[in-house]
């Protein structure tokens, strides 16, 4: 390596200066990507890109490598990865500070100096016992750096986990050593761990843009630019979405379903950027958080145990009435009293005063109706929002097994068709049937919701048989997926059709009800938009 003195700025070019992107400069990422990638948002007037965390690794951590193996400095692809990380994957900051202070940059980054990549041992050992855990190894793999800190893979491997969603250099695990693991390493300490534990070792060097370090790395610095970045919020997902022109409102009072900046991520979920959560269409942001609360809270419980139980009139606890007497011990204080007048028991021994006229009760009972009225309504709309929950996750197995036989169609088609020739077109409707029955039941379950909050109107009524119009279609598709995925079907049985004639039958209804489905959620989303901007409807809360 050339004496660092002697290294002046004029031998890095970088070739593009505007190719230097912070990960925090969310503006300049758009020269990152064609301009087809960049999706409106349905219902605002917003362009957004999605994002998947490996092209967002590729494009703001990787394409920086290239920039620092100009020049003179003579880095290796892991002193590169670990020094850009520490700078913000900024590579004129670790030119500058490599000449500034090359010794004192490698100290704070954790890196050896003189590098060399034999510092780190993966290495398999018997009788080991390590010091962290406790544990005494007939056989297993060991790791340690130049600092000599060594312990088992397990113990690595579970630390490593643990560091992960700091998205920062993972440190030695020993707390008094700063030597940083790189991050190729430390995915290959994950991989050991994980193979061991299913029988067998493969040392198979994982790509970078897979790699777990760099992919936390990139979950925290999206994380961490929340006005431009949103992860998707469904399970499993590590994508995300950049808006990159227009501005999404921090406001979620505005009740115009027009407001709600619906996005999509590249898997095809999707969600309101502003709440972070699924696409609630055609309940504005405010009532979607006002439902989420009310759910998430005790108020219900509250009413319920008010409308169904009493308080004991010695301890002031709630008791629930489990028989038919009338004689009420309190397990808790153990006082005796009445059910029907919450006197003292000791005054109906010989003489029941119940049946006596008081003033307060009929407003006693006039409270307690309301509240079993308010907690009725809450259940009819919270039953049919759970039940449309629930379907959602049993079309996504039937779905899941629709696909697996669209597959199979492909085949048997390409077995029956002369000469072996399939066009996708040929079942391409069945995608499009099943992205339109996880649309319409998405729709139809948060329609529910709007139904709850608003207030009594003639439209109010249209409302609903829209809402049931979306209803009949969505069950009638989602019936016939059923159908076709159902072994014990007797007519398929009996007419020993394939799974293939049976799919083509029913291609005509399949794609009529999707089209249907389509077309009455977007109509009932448009018909709620509307008449809340005309007055027509509204909410009451």
């Amino acid at each position: 390596m050339s004496d660092e003195s002697e290294l002046e700025f004029d031998d890095f070019s970088f070739e593009d200066d505007d190719d230097i992107v912070d990960v925090d400069d969310v503006a300049s990422t758009t020269r990152h990507f064609a301009d087809e990638s960049v999706a409106k948002s349905a219902y605002d007037a917003i362009y957004y890109k999605p994002w998947s965390a490996r092209e967002y690794v590729d494009k703001m951590m990787l394409s920086k490598l290239g920039q620092l193996s100009v020049g003179h400095l003579n880095l290796s692809e892991t002193e590169s990865l670990v020094l850009l990380e520490a700078k913000r994957w900024q590579p004129d900051e670790v030119v500058i500070s490599c000449l500034d202070d090359k010794p004192r940059l490698y100290d704070q980054c954790g890196l050896p100096l003189p590098y060399s990549d034999d510092y780190y041992q993966l290495q398999a050992q018997n009788d080991y016992t390590c010091w962290i855990c406790c544990e005494d190894y007939p056989r297993t793999f060991t790791f340690s750096m130049k600092c000599g800190h060594e312990y088992c893979i397990s113990c690595y491997a579970t630390y490593l986990a643990n560091e992960l969603h700091h998205g920062s250099l993972v440190r030695c695990m020993d707390s008094d050593c700063t030597l940083t693991i790189p991050h190729r390493v430390g995915e290959k300490i994950l991989s050991v761990h994980d193979e061991s534990r299913n029988g067998g070792v493969k040392l198979v060097d994982t790509p970078l843009n897979e790699n777990r370090l760099l992919l936390a790395h990139a979950k925290v610095a999206v994380a961490k630019n929340t006005k431009r970045f949103v992860a998707c919020p469904s399970v499993d997902c590590n994508n995300f979405v950049e808006i990159v022109e227009g501005e999404v409102s921090p406001d979620k009072s505005d009740p115009a379903v027009t407001t709600v900046p619906v996005v999509k991520c590249v898997d095809g979920h999707e969600f309101c950027f502003r709440c972070h959560y699924e696409n609630h269409l055609p309940c504005p942001c405010w009532i979607t958080q006002k439902w989420i609360k009310k759910c998430a809270d005790d108020s219900e419980t509250a009413n319920w145990i008010e409308a169904n139980t009493h308080n004991c009139p010695g301890c002031d606890g709630p008791i629930e009435k489990n028989g038919g007497c009338n004689h009420m011990v309190c397990s808790t204080c153990r006082k005796e009293f009445c059910w029907i007048c919450h006197g003292d028991w000791s005054t109906h021994k010989n003489n029941y005063n119940c049946n006596k006229f008081r003033e307060d009760e009929p407003q006693q009972d006039e409270n307690r109706k309301r509240k079993r009225e308010s907690l009725n309504r809450y259940l009819h709309y919270y039953k049919r929002f759970q039940i449309h929950e629930s379907s959602m996750l049993g079309d996504r197995k039937t779905v899941a097994q629709v696909e697996k036989i669209a597959r199979l169609c492909m085949e048997d088609m390409a077995e029956q068709t002369p000469n072996g020739h399939l066009s996708w077109n040929d079942i391409q409707f069945l995608t499009d049937a099943i992205i339109s029955l996880t649309k319409g039941r998405k729709t139809l379950k948060w329609t529910y919701v709007f139904a709850f909050y608003l207030g009594e109107t003639n439209f109010g009524h249209i409302f609903e048989d829209n809402q049931n119009y979306l209803t009949t279609s969505v069950e009638e598709l989602s019936k016939i997926f059923e159908e076709i995925v159902d072994k014990k079907n007797k007519v398929v049985e009996k007419k020993n059709t394939t799974r293939l004639e049976m799919i083509l039958k029913y291609k005509s209804q399949i794609i009529n009800l999707s089209s249907i489905i389509q077309s009455r959620s977007r109509n009932l989303i448009d018909y709620a938009n509307e008449n809340l901007a005309n007055g027509l409807l509204k909410f009451d809360t």
